[in-house]
């Protein structure tokens, strides 16, 4: 039983434990086509390598910045040219 307060309460959600390119796996090994396209992830697919060291530089350096009161390298460098 969990106690998280899911979407659909009666619905019973597979658990998720690793990633593997555009896959999720389950606890109990069932891999799944993840097509939801999240916004902040599936574009790039899970448990990639340079994904995963660039995060990690990231995080050794700055790992949060709240956007309300400061900016940041990444964040400038990624923003469109006016």
């Amino acid at each position: 039983m969990t106690h998280v307060f899911h979407r659909n309460p009666l619905h019973s959600y597979p658990v998720a434990v690793s990633g593997d390119g555009v896959y999720l796996r389950d606890r109990e090994g069932r891999r799944y086509l993840d097509a939801r396209a999240a916004p902040r992830l599936s574009c790039l697919g899970h448990s990639d390598r340079a994904v995963i060291d660039a995060i990690e530089r990231q995080l050794a350096a700055l790992p949060f910045a709240h956007t309300s009161f400061f900016s940041n390298q990444p964040m400038e460098a990624l923003a469109p040219m006016r």
